[in-house]
């Protein structure tokens, strides 16, 4: 809560806090939808759900695809029941949050300390998904295999057939829980550009030295 913004430095709830709290929306989510507004539902309450897609691996970007456009020809089986009912929690997100702007409670804050608002051109799936996820923006790790090392500290592959495994950033949304090397179920692609210009305040250098027990040896990286 305290990386969302929610809690202050002594565990004290914020402004922006309060205005998550009044969100019927996991706090991660909530953030999502405070700070990127009402273009967030749609993707709020696909991750508030089942996945409505079967055999799609793990781009986000189609189910959103599907979500926006129920009556398209998609290459993926649909489950066309989970679809409308996100669409139609998407439709009550973004309600709860123009009725806010307008007056009808409080106004939700500006962005946390650290966030920009992107108010052209408006937000990407995978720069939306890191707001909710910054601990687990997922960078390619050198290697034929697509292994991801993610900022939380965390390992996590995904399968090399994926639309997703070539991508050198990415935001892990759905993971296996595999506490050695997660499988990456559900993924968003992000550029370098937007996450400097989301979370550029967070990003330091640091040299690390450690043990690799699939490795066999000792790897020291900056």
């Amino acid at each position: 809560l305290a990386d969302l913004g929610a809690l202050d430095g002594q565990g004290r709830t914020t402004t922006h806090g309060r205005a998550l709290a009044r969100l019927p929306l996991h706090p991660r989510l909530a953030h999502m939808r405070v700070v990127a507004g009402p273009e967030a539902a749609d993707l709020a309450a696909l991750l508030s759900d089942r996945d409505p897609l079967r055999g799609a691996g793990a781009d986000l970007e189609a189910r959103l695809r599907a979500i926006r456009d129920p009556g398209g020809r998609h290459p993926f089986e649909v489950n066309r029941q989970g679809v409308s009912r996100i669409r139609a929690e998407a439709t009550r997100l973004r309600r709860m949050g123009a009725s806010r702007d307008a007056g009808g409670g409080a106004a939700p804050p500006g962005p946390p300390s650290g966030y920009l608002r992107q108010d052209e051109g408006g937000w990407s799936a995978g720069a939306m998904a890191a707001l909710a996820y910054p601990d687990r923006i997922g960078l390619r790790r050198p290697g034929e295999e697509a292994r991801f090392v993610l900022s939380g500290g965390k390992g996590a592959v995904m399968a090399g057939s994926d639309a997703l495994a070539g991508q050198r950033l990415i935001v892990a949304l759905d993971l296996d829980g595999d506490p050695r090397e997660a499988r990456i179920r559900l993924a968003a692609r992000i550029e370098e550009a937007e996450l400097r210009a989301l979370l550029g305040g967070r990003i330091v250098p640091a040299r690390i030295c450690d043990w690799s027990r699939r490795e066999g040896r000792v790897r020291a990286r900056l």
